[in-house]
């Protein structure tokens, strides 16, 4: 049964961030598009209209975050505006950059819809941001106004308002329990637990957005091994060291209760799925109860265990 969903309104995201594959691999051009506000609606509908049969009966939340930036969306009120008319809620999901006084007074206009905003930003001192980000330098002052000015307009979020903090530090080491190891191309960092780059920006961010909760993530991902490739960081170390015999899950639940629907429609099984490898229905072909219930979405996820998934740190194995 559906109970969430994924629906990429955009294949864009302006920040090249280190830890982020598709950064360095370039998003694949069938995903640089804009989905159609008519592709957007038929969607919507259908899963309000299958509540209870082959969807959740809870209220329904899409998430917009497969490697875009939906803030960057040009029909994003219209976005929000649909969410409304189907009695859907949506998280915003943002580098920080992006979210302009503009985009907070529209936010702050659908209460009933956005229900959590996690902006993404990895570190507290300029020049180190923009090494991980990619982005110039003189944008720290602009994202961190943006981010003060949408704490006060949207404080009706509470410790929904998020600042997550993406980055690594001894405990993510593979000989410490962790899933990462940085390699020769890595940005400088400092792991130490506690008083590290990564220990100092929680801290800082909690001094500066008492109001906005302050999350970590030290556990990164790069299924693909394409961060492995350009030698900044991998995860197969410590996937070897938990593989057993079988995949039989995802610790996501990606297969199992997700629909991701990409941008020009094409239906895929996870949103660790960088490069759209395991596509196997198309919206504008099917309607989304054929999809789900079908056979082709049955093979796509054994096809998975036996082969995509191996490379994954979400994978359960038995």
């Amino acid at each position: 049964m559906i109970t969430r969903i994924q629906i990429d309104p955009n294949g864009l995201c302006n920040a090249k961030c280190w830890f982020c594959p598709v950064a360095y691999a370039g998003n694949p051009k069938i995903g640089r598009s804009n989905m159609s506000l008519e592709m957007l609606e038929d969607i919507l509908k259908q899963l309000k209209d299958g509540q209870g049969d082959f969807v959740t009966t809870n209220t329904i939340e899409s998430f917009p975050f497969h490697f875009n930036e939906v803030l960057l969306y040009p029909h994003f009120k219209e976005m929000l505006e649909l969410h409304r008319k189907y009695g859907m809620l949506m998280s915003v999901f943002s580098n920080g950059v992006n979210l302009t006084n503009e985009k907070i007074d529209i936010i702050s206009e659908y209460k009933d819809v956005v229900n959590r905003i996690v902006l993404n930003i990895p570190s507290h001192i300029p020049e180190q941001w923009s090494t991980y980000t990619g982005f110039n330098v003189k944008l720290f002052e602009k994202m961190l106004n943006n981010v003060y000015h949408a704490s006060k307009k949207l404080s009706y979020l509470g410790f929904q308002f998020m600042i997550q903090v993406n980055g690594i530090n001894e405990s993510s080491l593979p000989e410490n329990g962790g899933w990462m190891r940085l390699l020769s191309k890595a940005p400088s960092i400092d792991l130490d637990n506690q008083n590290g780059d990564h220990a100092k920006t929680m801290r800082q961010f909690k001094k500066w957005f008492p109001t906005i909760d302050v999350i970590e993530d030290i556990e990164l991902a790069d299924r693909t091994t394409y961060l492995e490739k350009a030698e900044i960081m991998t995860n197969q170390e410590s996937i070897k060291m938990v593989a057993k015999n079988k995949i039989v899950g995802c610790g996501l639940e990606r297969a199992e209760s997700w629909l991701h629907v990409s941008a020009n429609g094409d239906v895929f099984l996870c949103c660790q799925d960088f490069n759209f490898e395991t596509i196997f229905a198309n919206v504008k072909e099917k309607s989304i109860k054929e999809i789900w219930t079908g056979l082709e979405r049955k093979k796509m996820i054994k096809e998975s265990f036996n082969g995509f998934c191996k490379t994954c740190r979400y994978a359960i194995w038995e």
